[in-house]
């Protein structure tokens, strides 16, 4: 696992914009250090990192729609959609608060305008119902939005 920010790669442009196939290793990271940082309240991850960088390669980046912002052409927020489904949204442990993951919900409400589904209880759904996505002024300005809480969909996982 990468463990500062010089090692990691970096990326052309600035975000969000979509993730080049060479990226999943990266992105993949960026979701193993998410999740270890955001332990108790998701549960560990329980596959290894190399499982988690084999299924972002593998399913993930190839079969679902993937964004991402960057801060000085690093990755430091990622988005997954799975049609109307938020799958995934992951921001950078010592990038929280910035708004990048607030920059990636409202470009996945401009670009399913009909509304998302999200996890029931998860983070999305959890921010959402706090306080309209823990808004950002930029957030305020768009109409309101539909997120679908809908329970009974498995979230895939690498197996």
């Amino acid at each position: 696992m990468l463990t500062n920010m010089e090692d990691r790669h970096p990326t052309r442009g600035a975000g969000p914009r979509r993730c080049r196939p060479e990226e999943s290793p990266y992105l993949a990271d960026l979701w193993i250090r998410s999740r270890q940082a955001s332990i108790p309240a998701i549960p560990a991850p329980v596959h290894s990192a190399a499982d988690v960088r084999r299924w972002f390669a593998e399913v993930v980046v190839p079969t679902k729609e993937v964004w991402l912002v960057e801060e000085a052409d690093i990755p430091v927020a990622l988005l997954v959609l799975d049609g109307d489904w938020i799958d995934q949204l992951y921001v950078e442990p010592d990038r929280c608060g910035r708004g990048f993951g607030s920059q990636l919900l409202v470009l996945a409400k401009e670009l399913r305008p009909a509304g998302l589904d999200v996890e029931p209880g998860g983070p999305v759904a959890g921010r959402h119902e706090r306080s309209q996505c823990d808004c950002h002024p930029q957030e305020l300005s768009h109409p309101p939005h539909t997120f679908h809480v809908r329970p009974g969909r498995s979230r895939r996982r690498p197996d």
